[in-house]
């Protein structure tokens, strides 16, 4: 006589709001703005545990200039928010127009457009 038991383990990763499972930048909202605007964004734990790399954000014009560096440093895995308020590096209002945002963090990029109007 035999007797078959099935024991089954389950192993689930669990993550929580504070601990991001993907690398994303969203939309920023409002969007067309004309006075500031949000940039929401997540940095994932990597695989290789707590790992801190440098995030930048850095807004473009239609020519692709740097014309507005919002963040540079080394972020820990996370959700985070940025604003602009539309102006340059040197304080200076933009024009009306499209412009590009993007995501850099480690080897990672991600670029998306928005509208300002003034």
């Amino acid at each position: 006589m035999y007797i078959f038991r099935e024991n089954i383990t389950q192993i689930q990763e669990r993550t929580s709001p504070d601990s991001p499972s993907e690398f994303l930048l969203f939309q920023n909202y409002p969007n067309p703005f004309n006075n500031h605007t949000t940039i929401n964004y997540q940095i994932p734990h990597s695989d290789l545990g707590e790992y801190s790399p440098r995030v930048c954000i850095v807004i473009y014009n239609v020519l692709g200039q740097c014309i507005k560096v919002l963040f540079d440093d080394e972020q820990l895995p996370g959700e985070y928010s940025v604003s602009w308020d539309g102006m340059d590096d040197n304080g200076c209002q933009v024009a009306s127009g499209l412009y590009f945002y993007q995501l850099t963090a480690g080897n990672r990029k991600i670029l998306k457009k928005m509208i300002y109007l003034k």
